[in-house]
């Protein structure tokens, strides 16, 4: 079986002949270089906004690195983010520096500045008032060049990788549009009829999307609205129900309509919202994350329904942990979700600045190791 086909076999609740190792993303510029084996360059996201090309050609160059990691680590899924699908020539607009950093503005509005670490941090939206969004406009989605990222990447690889465009359902795209998450939930409260408004209309063009992305080739859609933290979701299952479960739904349906599959992110305590978004038809759940979430739990509660991905600690164990307890972590997930398949080994979040190379590559390698079905006499390695 190539990568692709273990990745379908896998989202198809099957055993494939080898767990699929799949990586949200890379973002480190010191692991990207040891991987390439070369000078990434992407030095931070400044790289998409840099004199020496337009943010076009910057994130075309950032695709061909992506691809090109996937094939040193065996990574079998590349991502595509709707945001990397900007027009020709395109611009972000630079504002003004903010102690000392790069601040950007993207196509939808958002407002970002560079840390120090190079990644890219959330700083404010544009609408400001319901009536700021009677006159937003959503980037054109006809504009000369825009899914051209989309067909690149389809074409590199062509059937050897899983390749997933990314979106969001609403609830990421509403509150970074507002000016933060306490903006959107203090909407829910005081002015719903508004923020059902706003999350519809995002809705509808994340699903325009996520068809175009389909149409051009792409084997599945991957939401990636965070809807938790650590102590549980950021809303009630009733609020869940009201406001986001029908975007959810709505997504899955045209995805499923056009033969894709339907995967979704989410850091923090899920339990208390996995059954709704099972019950909206994703085929698969990110990432699993440890101390809120248990990958065996998991799996024995809902292994016979979606698939499972993650979930290798990328905020102790890749960063502070040792080779051997990145290969006992790796171990233990593979047979604590493995068995029966249905579960692609990944990190539970990214691979970001402060992960060790070493146990990056750790990771990596025991998984091809023992990651290998039939699984046999796992247990004995494991411990």
């Amino acid at each position: 079986m190539n990568r692709k086909e273990r990745v379908i076999a896998t989202l198809c609740l099957e055993e494939p002949d080898v767990v699929p190792f799949c990586e949200f993303d890379v973002s480190d510029p010191y692991i990207r270089s040891k991987l390439l084996k070369q000078t990434s360059s992407i030095g931070g996201y400044s790289f998409l906004f840099e004199t020496t090309g337009d943010a076009y050609t910057n994130h075309m160059r950032g695709l061909e690195e992506e691809i090109l990691i996937a094939k040193e680590v065996g990574n079998h899924m590349i991502i595509i983010n709707d945001s990397s699908c900007v027009p020709k020539k395109f611009e972000y607009k630079v504002l003004p520096k903010y102690r000392g950093q790069v601040v950007i503005q993207d196509e939808m509005g958002r407002i970002y500045s560079e840390g120090k670490d190079g990644m890219r941090w959330y700083m404010d939206g544009i609408i400001k008032k319901p009536e700021d969004f009677e006159h937003y406009e959503f980037p054109d989605l006809d504009a000369h060049g825009r899914f051209d990222f989309v067909e690149r990447a389809t074409d590199l690889v062509g059937e050897e990788v899983f390749v997933c465009g990314s979106v969001h359902y609403g609830f990421g795209y509403a509150w970074e549009l507002l000016g933060g998450l306490e903006k959107l939930l203090l909407c829910f409260h005081i002015n719903p009829s508004f923020a059902k408004k706003l999350l519809a209309k995002i809705n509808k063009q994340m699903i325009e999307i996520a068809k175009i992305m389909i149409d051009y080739g792409v084997d599945g859609i991957l939401t990636r609205d965070d809807i938790a933290g650590t102590r549980g979701s950021f809303v009630s299952p009733k609020m869940f129900e009201d406001f986001l479960l029908p975007s959810i739904q709505k997504l899955a349906k045209a995805v499923k309509r056009r033969g894709a599959f339907m995967l979704t992110h989410s850091d923090g305590n899920m339990y208390p919202l996995l059954d709704y978004l099972i019950d909206a038809g994703i085929d698969c759940f990110n990432p699993i994350e440890p101390g809120p979430m248990n990958l065996k739990t998991c799996k024995e509660k809902y292994g016979d329904k979606i698939a499972l991905w993650g979930n290798v600690n990328c905020a102790t164990t890749l960063v502070s942990g040792s080779v051997d307890d990145t290969r006992r972590e790796v171990m233990q997930c593979i047979e604590d979700a493995a068995p029966s398949g249905g579960y692609m080994l990944g990190t539970s979040n990214s691979i970001y600045p402060g992960c060790k190379l070493d146990n990056v590559l750790a990771m990596i390698e025991t998984g091809e190791k023992y990651g290998r079905y039939p699984l046999q006499n796992f247990e004995m390695h494991a411990r």
